[in-house]
């Protein structure tokens, strides 16, 4: 046997085979590490801070691995928005265990069926949730651990057994190929679709925003009342807001009126929502004299932003929206009006940086067919797909907006290939009638670039 030269060594192979380590639990130890006493989580009138958060993480890991828990090993996490989401989020993820984040408003049938596709072996579940979450985990065989729970609810407490415990040192070293989550999304075409993301694609898209997409800098605050459970919420906000050193402001349940009152009393500097919670504040803002007089700047997802809304956003609170486009299995942003350029609206901004889009031709579904440059067409990513009902094309992730690329200003988004599959209160309503009125959908808004009226909304393939 010989020796290979120092060229063939150095050859590119599976990367399974190299000796490259990474975990998305390092995002909390590290700030942990760099600014012990600065806050990293607030909820109602508690606080935590980096320390304390990263030492009652691994205090939960040391509970977790005495039950057995351990790499590859998956664990349904079904916990509303409060400190305890990041505490067991990051313990399962510092074990190289997996994370299944289980939709707060699911019912018990549908708990059970996430939990026995994602072969998850422990369901922690906040007490307020346990009447589905137990009766799911009890159908599918799952033993339960509570959190925020009293003595005597009758299932073990994590809190407990953490007491109990040794904790863990410090995080368990993964592959970069190694799954750190798996999401599940709408079910458009069948039962829903555990995505699966990576450790090395959930920290590599927090390295990306931070370096030249969004500003968040450490001390900002930034609003955490989008669902931890959703990619949105947990990626860029809960990662990607720990990684920059900044505090966190959760609400477990959002209003328009309680967000208001919360970014004034807590001097919010980015807010970050869906449209429907832009126009919570809008609406709220008609009654209540609370003004977030350090907020810098917004960021919207989820859906397609009424240029009403942001023009209307401007007016009252003085800040740009930022909108972007993303799925959660493209970790998720991928495209976004970046901080720091001027917002085009109406458009999705330009490809975060590693990330090319093209519309494609949408009546092309075995292959990827680029249609003509102002053409309407079916959005395609350079990310790998989910399980879709539908065939993939070699080269890249067929996504589900209808848009067109308009020149000098980017993709224009022209919304989801059906009604997005939301059950959370802040996407859960129609727009009030002033939106409505000042979006006519018919005719194209005063900002649609020409030939862009008349939007179509036809069924998104996954």
């Amino acid at each position: 046997m010989t020796n290979p030269t120092k060229k063939q060594a150095m050859t590119n192979t599976n990367s399974a085979d190299g000796f490259a380590t990474i975990s998305v639990a390092a995002i909390l130890a590290e700030s942990a590490k760099r600014t012990p006493d600065s806050i990293a989580l607030v909820v109602g009138g508690d606080q935590v801070s980096y320390g304390d958060l990263w030492n009652q993480t691994r205090a939960y890991a040391g509970a977790l691995r005495a039950r057995g828990i351990g790499p590859g090993d998956a664990v349904a996490v079904l916990i509303p928005n409060v400190p305890d989401f990041a505490r067991v989020y990051y313990a399962i993820l510092s074990l190289g265990a997996i994370v299944v984040p289980v939709h707060a408003l699911l019912k018990a049938r549908e708990i059970e069926y996430v939990l026995q596709d994602s072969g998850a072996g422990l369901l922690v579940c906040a007490a307020p949730l346990l009447a589905e979450g137990a009766a799911g985990a009890t159908a599918s065989g799952v033993d339960v651990l509570t959190v925020m729970a009293p003595d005597d609810d009758g299932f073990p407490r994590l809190e407990a057994e953490a007491a109990a415990a040794e904790p863990i040192r410090t995080y368990e070293p993964c592959r970069p190929s190694d799954t750190a989550t798996i999401l599940y999304t709408s079910g458009t075409t069948g039962k829903p679709k555990g995505a699966l993301g990576t450790h090395f694609a959930l920290v590599e898209q927090t390295s990306v925003l931070l370096t030249s997409v969004m500003d968040f800098q450490p001390g900002d605050v930034l609003f955490g009342g989008l669902p931890l459970f959703h990619t949105f919420g947990q990626t860029v906000v809960l990662n990607t807001g720990l990684r920059a050193g900044a505090t966190i402001v959760l609400m477990p349940r959002f209003t328009g009126a309680d967000a208001l009152k919360l970014l004034a009393k807590h001097d919010v500097n980015i807010f970050l929502g869906v449209p429907t919670m832009y126009v919570a504040l809008l609406e709220a803002a008609k009654t209540i004299p609370d003004r977030p007089t350090a907020l810098r700047y917004g960021i919207s997802g989820g859906a397609s932003l009424p240029l009403a809304v942001m023009d209307r956003f401007r007016d009252v609170y003085g800040v740009e929206i930022h909108e972007g486009y993303g799925l959660t299995e493209t970790s998720p942003v991928a495209a976004f009006n970046h901080v720091g350029m001027q917002p085009r609206p109406g458009t999705i901004g330009i490809p975060i940086w590693g990330v090319d889009i093209e519309i494609a031709r949408p009546e092309v579904v075995e292959r990827i067919e680029p249609a003509a440059q102002r053409g309407t067409g079916r959005a395609c990513h350079s990310r790998p797909p989910a399980d879709e009902g539908l065939p993939e094309p070699a080269g890249g992730y067929r996504g589900g907006r209808s848009g067109r690329l308009v020149p000098q200003r980017g993709p224009w988004d022209e919304g989801r290939r059906r009604l997005p599959h939301h059950r959370g209160p802040q996407e859960g309503h129609d727009h009030p009638e002033w939106v409505q009125r000042l979006s006519p959908r018919g005719g194209g808004s005063p900002a649609d670039p020409p030939g862009c009226g008349q939007r179509r909304r036809v069924r998104h393939p996954g």
